[in-house]
This record gives C-alpha cells, sequence and structure tokens, in this order.
C-alpha cells in the first residue's frame, strides 16, 4: 500500500527480532511449530529490559512512525524517558524552544538547526540518547530517513552507524544469544541487539540513481550512502508512487535475509509461506514498477535523477528572487521577503505558505514549523519528474501577485514575525 505500510512491516519485524520471537531462520521443536503459537523469549534473570526494545527517531520522521509504534506498542525513547527516568535526559535541549515531557524532547531526536536547519538528524544527540538506555539493558530500534517527508533531508546513516557502533559493542548488543524455545531452553538464536531502519520513502528509490550519476561524472556529488552497504541496516522501505511515480499506491520493503518475522505454518490458501502483514497485495503495482524500469535503462534513470534535481535547486532559485521581489515591494505578509528552504540534494523546496486558493491549484503540502519557538506555516514544492521548469514558473509568477501571501483571511494564519521578533 505504500512506506507506511512498510514502516508498520518493518517495526513490527523489528520489535519480534528484538525481542527474542523465533524467525524465519530459527528451528522450532516440539509443539512450539504450531502456526497459533506465539513464540517469545524469557528475559534473562539478570537483565529485564534484554527483551524490551525502545525506539529513536528525528523529528522530521513522518508520523507513520508513531501510528505504527501505538498499534505494536513500541515505547519512544521520550515516553519511556519521561515516565521512567524524569530529568536524566542525557542531552540538553532547554532554551531550543523544543517541547519536552520531563526534560525528554517530545517528538522525536533533533535535527541539526532546529526546524531552520536542513532536517537531518543530530547525530551529536542521537549517541547520548541511545547509549542512555543501551546502558539500562535496552535493545534499541532505530529509524533514519532518506529524502524527508518535508525538507526532503537525508540523513548521514553511514556515519551515524559508525558512531553507533562502539555503543552497541560496549553494552553487548552485538551477536548477543537469544533463548527462544520453550521447549529446548538450551537452543540459541545468534542476532544483534539493535535493528536500523531506513524510510526511504521519498529518497530511496532516487539516491541510488543520483550516486550512479555521480560515479558517471553526470553530477558533482550525491546524498550519503544509506543502503545494506552498511552492515548495520537491517531494513529499508521506499514509494514507488512517489518517486519515480507510479499511478497507485506503491511500497517496496526490503530486509536481510534470515531476520524476516516467522510466517505461519500452514498457509491454507496460498499454499506458501506468508510473512507479510497485508497477506494480499497489489499485483498492479509491481507491474507498473517494472514497466518503469523496463521502460528507462540505468543511464536514463541516472539523467531522470539528475534533472529533477536541477530543477528543484531551479525551484529554490526563483523563489529566492521571488523573496527579494516581495521584499522591495513591501508585499502585505511578506514585507522582508519569504523564508526558503532547500537542503542538499533534496527534491523538496519549502517557503511560506500562500493563499489557500494558490495551495489547492498547486497541491501544495502544508505544515507548521516552530522557527526559534514561533510557528510559521510552510508549503513545500516536492520535485518528481513530472514536474518542469515551466511549471515552477507559472508558481512563481502567481506567487508574485499582490495579495499572494495575505492569508489575514483565514482561519488559523499565522503571520510570520518581523526580524527580531519573537
Amino acid at each position: 500500500m505504500g512506506s507506511t505500510e512498510g514502516n508498520l512491516y518493518a517495526l513490527w519485524n523489528a520489535r519480534d527480532y528484538l525481542d527474542g520471537n523465533a524467525l524465519v531462520r530459527d528451528e522450532i521443536s516440539g509443539d512450539a511449530s504450531c502456526r497459533t503459537t506465539y513464540i517469545r523469549a524469557q528475559h534473562p534473570e539478570d537483565n529485564p529490559n534484554a527483551y524490551a526494545p525502545v525506539a529513536f527517531f528525528s523529528q522530521e520522521t513522518h508520523y507513520s512512525h508513531i501510528k505504527a509504534m501505538r498499534v505494536l506498542d513500541i515505547p519512544t525513547f521520550y515516553d519511556l524517558g519521561g515516565s521512567l527516568y524524569p530529568d536524566q535526559c542525557p542531552i540538553d535541549v532547554s532554551g531550543t524552544g523544543t517541547r519536552t515531557y520531563n526534560g525528554w524532547p517530545l517528538g522525536g531526536v533533533p535535527t541539526t538547526g532546529g526546524d531552520e536547519g536542513p532536517g537531518t538528524v543530530d547525530i551529536d544527540a542521537l549517541v547520548p540518547l541511545v547509549e542512555f538506555f543501551a546502558a539500562k539493558g535496552h535493545p534499541v530500534l532505530v529509524n533514519f530517513n532518506v529524502g524527508s517527508v518535508f525538507k526532503g533531508a537525508y540523513d548521514d546513516v553511514a556515519t551515524a552507524c559508525e558512531r553507533l557502533r562502539p555503543v552497541f559493542e560496549r553494552y553487548g548488543l552485538v551477536d548477543r544469544a537469544v533463548r527462544f524455545d520453550p521447549d529446548d531452553p538450551d537452543r540459541v538464536s545468534v542476532r544483534n541487539g539493535y535493528w536500523v531502519h531506513v524510510d526511504g520513502a521519498l529518497g530511496g528509490a532516487y539516491a541510488p540513481y543520483l550516486e550512479k550519476a555521480r560515479d558517471a561524472g553526470l553530477t558533482g556529488s550525491a546524498p550519503p550512502v544509506f543502503d545494506f552497504r552498511i552492515p548495520e541496516v537491517s531494513s529499508i522501505v521506499t514509494s514507488g508512487h512517489k518517486y519515480p511515480g507510479a499511478p497507485v499506491p506503491t511500497g517496496i520493503f526490503l530486509s536481510r535475509a534470515g531476520s524476516k518475522l516467522r510466517p505461519p505454518s500452514d498457509p491454507a490458501v496460498v499454499s506458501s509461506p506468508d510473512s507479510t502483514f497485508a497477506g494480499s497485495r497489489s499485483g498492479f503495482a509491481s507491474l507498473a514498477m517494472w514497466n518503469h524500469l523496463a521502460q528507462l535503462g540505468e543511464e536514463e534513470q541516472m539523467r531522470q535523477a539528475v534533472e529533477a534535481l536541477r530543477v528543484a535547486e531551479y525551484t529554490a532559485g526563483r523563489l529566492r528572487e521571488l523573496s527579494a521581489a516581495l521584499a522591495e515591494r513591501g508585499e502585505p505578509w511578506a514585507e522582508d521577503g519569504i523564508e526558503v528552504g532547500h537542503g542538499d540534494h533534496a527534491l523538496s523546496v519549502w517557503f511560506q505558505q500562500p493563499r489557500a486558493e494558490i495551495t489547492a491549484k498547486y497541491t501544495l503540502a502544508c505544515v507548521p514549523l516552530d522557527l526559534g519557538g514561533v510557528r510559521h506555516d510552510y508549503s513545500h514544492v516536492y520535485v518528481m519528474p513530472h514536474v518542469t521548469r515551466e511549471l515552477v514558473d507559472e508558481l512563481v509568477d502567481e506567487l508574485y501577485r499582490p495579495g499572494a501571501f495575505d492569508r489575514s483571511a483565514e482561519e488559523g494564519a499565522v503571520r510570520p514575525p518581523l526580524p527580531g521578533q519573537s
């Protein structure tokens, strides 16, 4: 159905992997192999937290993760920290405008530069947060974003995992022994006490072609590596209906072999082990993706990715020109221009939210961001292969018309403060 279902399945898989349930690779003895049995490991006597995973994700992470964690009853680091370890948060977020729960930052791990920054996870904040719970015996579930939902940010997964690796080793989260079989307590499954998931809903199908394009000399740089070349990465999702643009919701889930959930042993209808979440899936969605890949060779895919990035950079440039023109004109609600954000390699360009009829006409996604503790309303353009420079020019021309940003008549509209105001 898309990366929302993919994220749900990844977190379900991660939870069962981390809390000691049997995996597809594990041999089960006796009655425990029954299809109705949910095989859970018993925690060791010296560590009651050994099979109690804690989830970590940045403030840019898509809300589907929150939904999935509620369904799966996976505690977040701030839920658990605020309830069990009040005012013991290992990072200081005071003075940043971040909402907290007993000293723990709500909404996720802070991002670099806060809401005004590019939207990448702050690795210097992530590492001590993970270490805090690893030291208390918890396994950890870490999510990274590759093309975050609003800013299109690319977390530096490789560097983050390099920083986390000594933490995993220090607290026994590498190749730990899990005894999951109630009929054979000596049977051991060796697995890690961490699961690193990559939500590449918006960037997972695009960034690899940009990397190939860089290597081929078609562009100068590419996003950070995020895939299974990094040994800690356990699962990845991406959405084909975002990039390249399948006509129906299309989600792709990948995980390391052997780490999948153990499927029911008696698939009565399909006559095949079913370890998926939904069971039934759209064959047409697979055909749509196959058709796209079959029509375009690898070099064409690379050139398409480079062109999408160039259009995004063109969009950011045009909007910055617009900002200067509006400031010169002293346009109401944009007297000092409009703020424009565009991160490295991002297909997203975000800017001050215009009037409702413009956001509706161009189907612009809109979100509120807290910049310096003050709420601002923003829209973004997400450049997919169908977006052209001509379409961008049309949007900018419309935004230049008098009153395009005057939202005074709209209920709940928040006017950005003038410089120096808070």
